[in-house]
């Protein structure tokens, strides 16, 4: 028998034993003598299974299925690297880190990705259910917020003029608190000075934008000078009511306070 054929059969009967494995519950030993894809495809069953609960018969027999046709194609990407067209596996390993940590985080979102649309577009979820979510989607954004000031290193004690612009990027009007909250705070997690909500309201028609200045004496709420270093402004997302989005920042300077001339 070939001998490079005897280790592929062999390789894909300790893959199927190994995913049967981890279906079943059972937590499963990588082969030490096993290649670095062989152990990511591995690792991607854990955490898709982990993920997805007590999987059905279907998406078990589906995910062995595209698992093992996975590895085949691994086989013989080296033959593929010689011909003038780069395969798409062969593109997307260019996109993977070399660093170590990064390379295997992004190996392990780009396997998960790529299975996920794989076993949708393939019918392996029925319609009870869904595609992992990862988190809240983030809210929708129908008023852009663009914060700027004249410079962006100050000395100490130097008034920080800055100037915000408020446009309307939806197609209906809107009505807000004006102005909103802001707040200055460090690059960690310290605000340093509140400016609170005003008492007044903006109505922003579709496409208007208008314009709000503030300044900054580089105090914080106790009246005192800030310390050198990096701040940032900070606006809180205005929610326009159940389905018409937000009032949001989406640009902003880092503001540097120097005590060197």
């Amino acid at each position: 028998m070939n001998p490079g054929m005897d280790e592929k059969n062999k390789k894909e009967r300790q893959f199927t034993e190994d995913v049967e494995d981890i279906l079943a519950g059972k937590e499963g030993e990588i082969d030490e003598t096993m290649d670095d894809d062989y152990r990511s495809n591995v690792d991607f069953t854990r955490k898709i299974i982990e993920c997805r609960g007590e999987p059905s018969a279907a998406f078990k027999e589906g995910l062995k299925k595209r698992l093992l046709s996975k590895l085949a194609e691994e086989e013989i990407v080296e033959t593929r690297r010689q011909s003038e067209t780069i395969s798409f596996w062969g593109w997307l390993k260019n996109l993977i880190p070399q660093n170590p940590a990064r390379r295997a985080a992004a190996v392990t979102v780009t396997v998960v990705m790529i299975a996920l649309v794989a076993a949708w577009g393939a019918g392996l979820f029925s319609p009870e259910e869904s595609p992992l979510v990862t988190g809240p989607l983030a809210p929708t954004v129908s008023v852009e917020v663009r914060a700027s000031t004249p410079e962006t290193t100050y000395l100490i004690g130097e008034a920080i003029n800055i100037r915000f612009t408020f446009k309307n990027i939806a197609d209906v009007t809107f009505k807000f608190p004006f102005p909103p909250e802001i707040r200055i705070g460090d690059l960690g997690t310290e605000v340093v000075r509140n400016f609170d909500v005003g008492n007044n309201t903006m109505t922003l028609t579709p496409g208007e934008s208008e314009y709000y200045d503030l300044t900054w004496d580089q105090k914080n709420d106790a009246g005192e000078q800030v310390p050198p270093g990096d701040y940032q402004i900070i606006i809180p997302n205005v929610q326009l009511g159940e389905g018409k989005g937000v009032v949001s920042l989406v640009e902003s300077p880092i503001l540097t306070i120097s005590d060197n001339p």
